[in-house]
């Protein structure tokens, strides 16, 4: 199986913290990817590792997992307050973590930096998590561009501060600028843009 890097940690913090949402405290975990949502926002990020458990390097007690038994649910909040990656790492493979002793109840996360290996047990949660592709539209998009995360992170912080925090994206033709406009009283006298970057076609 494909070794899990840091965006674990990005998709537990989409998570709800809402502890009356039960199901959505916790981050879906497959062969494949990883998700969580709130309700308002998801993410999913396919295991893009290059490396797999083989690779891995040998820690005292842990086996490796091969293929996991089945889809697990993860509660999230105790992935944020227990896994720790070790400080940027030269070996790539040490900057990433391998899913260790699985059982009907519990599977463990992996780090090391070769000097100080950490091992979490996580619990499995039962249940059903929500069947969230189906949120995802399928028709053919009115348009498209491509911009900077990064950019468009920066931009949105200028946003804040808002009665609702309400912004309106506005796209017009494929690779045209993305237009963001305030829209409550405490925003709508704002107004930014993001040019594309240059298509990669």
């Amino acid at each position: 199986m494909k070794l899990i890097n840091k965006d674990i940690l990005a998709v537990a913090k989409i998570a709800s913290k809402d502890r009356r949402r039960y199901m959505l405290n916790n981050i879906l975990l497959d062969h494949e990817k990883m998700v969580a949502t709130d309700g308002y926002k998801l993410l999913e990020v396919k295991h893009s590792s290059e490396y797999t458990h083989k690779e891995f390097p040998t820690i005292t007690n842990s086996k490796p997992v091969a293929s996991l038994k089945s889809p697990l649910l993860l509660d999230a909040g105790a992935i944020l307050k227990s896994l720790k990656f070790p400080k940027p790492q030269r070996l790539p493979i040490l900057n990433e973590a391998v899913i260790v002793n699985e059982n009907d109840t519990s599977i463990g996360l992996a780090v090391t930096d070769l000097v100080n290996p950490q091992v979490v047990k996580l619990g499995k949660v039962e249940g059903d998590y929500p069947q969230y592709e189906n949120l995802f539209p399928t028709a053919k998009p009115q348009a498209k561009v491509r911009i900077d995360s990064h950019l468009l992170a920066q931009l949105l912080a200028a946003f804040k501060g808002g009665l609702t925090n309400s912004i309106i994206l506005e796209f017009h033709e494929n690779g045209s600028a993305l237009v963001i406009k305030g829209d409550d009283e405490g925003n709508s006298h704002k107004r930014g843009l993001i040019m594309p970057l240059i298509d990669r076609q």
